[in-house]
């Protein structure tokens, strides 16, 4: 084998370690910022109606990562200064 292809093979197996781990790394980021804290938890498991329980667990899996899980904001904006222009009528 010549000196190109193992030089090819050694620049694919570095940058295919280094893809890899940059993926890892935002999956495990993500993971640990998606968690809601234990006082959403407790406040999720005391919600009664089954359709609220159900748009919390889709605002917890969908939203919270951007909006934060108390909807605050993070890297997206504050849902509690959305004015009534934003809120649905039906």
């Amino acid at each position: 084998m010549n000196i190109e292809a193992k030089a090819l093979i050694a620049a694919l197996l570095i940058s295919g370690t280094v893809v890899g781990s940059f993926l890892g790394m935002a999956r495990i980021l993500q993971s640990n910022t998606s968690k809601p804290s234990g006082e959403s938890t407790a406040q999720s498991s005391a919600i009664k109606d089954p359709k609220v329980a159900a748009g919390a667990k889709l605002f917890a899996l969908n939203c919270a990562h951007c909006h934060g899980i108390d909807a605050t904001g993070d890297e997206g904006p504050d849902l509690h200064t959305q004015g009534d222009k934003d809120r649905r009528t039906d």
